[in-house]
């Protein structure tokens, strides 16, 4: 199993942007995923398997956004342009030493790598979940409406950090698990201005100018950003083929990964190869010492109630830890978890 790789530095002016590299390739594909925090993604399992699964045929390198996890924060007084976004991956390619990049553009940062790749020759280009644009216009009326807009960064404003922001980009996850991601990603000012990123991104007039090849991938039932947003990129670049593909997350690297990545691999590469993620898997057993002489006390009703008791504590602790019960012994449990602090935790 590939672990998550050392973060490193790139620089530009004074501002530093966390990156990682994984795989060998070739290809070298950068992944530009925008206001996501990919080295936070790397330290968890259902997000880093994605990441296993791009860098097991490619040179994969990734970084945080501006803003975002390790990254430099930004001054929340200022909203970054798509130039400043485009130069920020500009020093990360030059960084990983990359000379003939596959662009792999997520959420804001298929905007990003569209434009970039109008701008600077790129092998092929990949946009997933992306859009031109957020919010309508006369000659747009796929966009979302101002209102909606307005909502959307009262919600960054007054909830960043309470786990009831990251639902609406990709499957609703336990609140707490959501407010750890969410505070973790970055902080809340930093969270509203990112979102002025988003909504005030315009990248229509690059996407004529693109030459490279490039696959447009959208998930058919997106949570977020329809498919019609897909649709316009694949329509404005020329000779740019739409796939649709099975899956409702935005930020697909979850559980949406392979239907992604299963149309990725042959356009980068030319070939489908054969997975195979091995991990590790922690095992907790639990045991009531003595149990058969402690039934035979407390008598059958007594007991009954206890273990009852005793089972429903149990499965509240392995809900919120993540835990998946495998078998319960009648006075214990074995339960599988994908990290080791999780099983610890419950315990």
């Amino acid at each position: 199993m590939l672990t998550a790789p050392d973060i490193q530095f790139a620089q530009r002016g004074r501002t530093h942007l966390a990156y990682q590299v994984a795989g060998t390739g070739p290809p070298d594909i950068v992944y530009v995923g925008g206001a996501y925090a990919t080295t936070l993604a790397w330290d968890q399992h259902a997000t880093a398997r994605g990441f296993r699964r791009l860098a097991s045929f490619s040179r994969l390198i990734t970084y945080d956004q501006i803003g975002m996890g390790y990254s430099d924060p930004l001054d929340p007084s200022t909203v970054p342009t798509v130039d400043d976004l485009v130069a920020d991956l500009e020093a990360v390619i030059d960084a990983a030493g990359v000379t003939d990049p596959v662009l792999f553009g997520s959420h804001n940062g298929a905007a990003v790598a569209a434009t970039y790749a109008s701008r600077h020759p790129v092998q092929r280009l990949v946009l997933c979940n992306g859009w031109a644009r957020l919010p309508v216009a006369d000659d747009y009326p796929i966009g979302f409406g101002v209102e909606l807009l307005d909502q959307l960064e009262e919600r960054y404003r007054k909830a960043w950090g309470q786990g009831r922001i990251s639902g609406y980009w990709a499957k609703p996850r336990p609140e707490q698990e959501s407010r750890r991601a969410e505070l973790a990603a970055t902080s809340r000012n930093q969270a509203v201005t990112l979102f002025q990123v988003n909504r005030d991104l315009d990248v229509r007039g690059a996407l004529p100018k693109i030459t490279a090849p490039t696959l447009v991938i959208h998930l058919e039932d997106n949570v977020a950003v329809p498919p019609a947003f897909g649709r316009y990129l694949a329509d404005s670049i020329p000779g740019a083929r739409l796939a649709l593909v099975p899956g409702s997350d935005q930020i697909f690297l979850g559980s949406d990964a392979d239907s992604v990545i299963d149309v990725v691999e042959p356009f980068t590469t030319g070939t489908r190869t054969l997975f195979v993620d091995r991990i590790t898997t922690t095992m907790l057993f639990t045991d009531i010492v003595d149990s058969t002489p402690m039934a035979a006390a407390l008598g059958d009703e007594r007991w009954g109630e206890l273990i009852d008791h005793h089972n429903a504590r149990v499965r509240r602790h392995i809900k919120k830890t993540n835990g998946n019960e495998v078998k319960c012994t009648g006075d214990g449990f074995l339960v599988a978890f994908d990290e080791t602090q999780d099983a610890i935790r419950c315990a």
